[in-house]
């Protein structure tokens, strides 16, 4: 069940959370000690998923930003998947319109999309990448804006229908806020 405030529009509706339908294993948050090994650790993941009889296309690796000078590490990931994943492709949903026109469930390869891109859909298996993107969902100084990022954050977890991994560097403000509400939240917390 979604609720929203009756008086806007969101593109991120405000969802209970203990009305999830989320199954599987408890989810994962790894704090990676370098921001740029997130793709390797993502890819490896992935390819240890294919191996086990996951199939590519029921796998997302969901990120926020992946322009401007953020664009680089989108180039790392697309790069390192040609020798990651076994022979698996990796389909970039959100690199153009022609792709995201063409995207469909019958698809080949394991899904590179954005958050906003990911509203609606759901995967088996979901990486959230570069948690640090939404370490300003902490401050408090502005709450509209930390209330929107917050019911970002929440669309792009709730992806996942059996397993969840959030991956981040070890210098992130959310992902050391999560480590140490790890009880809390049942996360298992991996140091990589």
């Amino acid at each position: 069940m979604v609720a929203s405030e009756p008086e806007t529009d969101e593109a991120f509706p405000i969802v209970i959370p203990d009305q999830s339908e989320r199954h599987g294993n408890k989810p994962k948050l790894i704090l990676a000690k370098a921001t740029s090994s997130v793709e390797r650790i993502a890819l490896d993941a992935c390819k240890q998923e294919i191996a086990g009889g996951q199939e590519a296309k029921g796998i997302a690796l969901i990120y926020r930003y992946g322009t401007g000078k953020y664009s680089a590490r989108i180039q790392d990931i697309l790069n390192q998947s040609a020798h990651q994943l076994g022979g698996e492709t990796l389909y970039w949903v959100t690199r153009d319109i022609t792709t995201k026109t063409n995207y469909g469930i019958n698809q080949p390869g394991v899904r590179l999309i954005t958050t906003q891109s990911a509203l609606g859909l759901e995967f088996k298996s979901v990486y959230l990448l570069w948690l640090e993107d939404f370490d300003r969902a902490l401050d408090t100084t502005n709450p509209e804006q930390q209330l929107r990022d917050l019911r970002e954050l929440y669309v792009a977890m709730t992806r996942a229908q059996d397993q969840l991994t959030l991956i981040c560097s070890s210098t992130s403000r959310l992902g050391a806020h999560l480590a140490q509400e790890r009880e809390n939240l049942g996360l298992e917390v991996i140091h990589a």
